[in-house]
């Protein structure tokens, strides 16, 4: 199985564009962008990924992209 390291896909901050907002729920704390800026990147092995917006309290909100990694 192929390893994937994360660590080429992040950036150190970002902004509020980078959450997906709802009319319910239209305000992201910006407290949020500290701490998802405070992740480690990592390595896995996928069988599939997907690409997020992220919504309030970093939760997975709006699919971007998925892609199936199986062969």
């Amino acid at each position: 199985m192929t390893k994937v390291n994360v660590a080429p896909f992040t950036v150190e901050t970002g902004d509020l564009s980078a959450f997906h907002t709802t009319p319910d729920d239209p305000i992201i704390d910006p407290f949020l962008i500290g701490i998802v800026s405070t992740f480690v990147p990592f390595t896995f092995s996928p069988t599939g990924a997907a690409v997020y917006q992220l919504g309030q309290f970093g939760t997975a909100a709006k699919k971007l992209k998925q892609l199936d990694l199986r062969r």
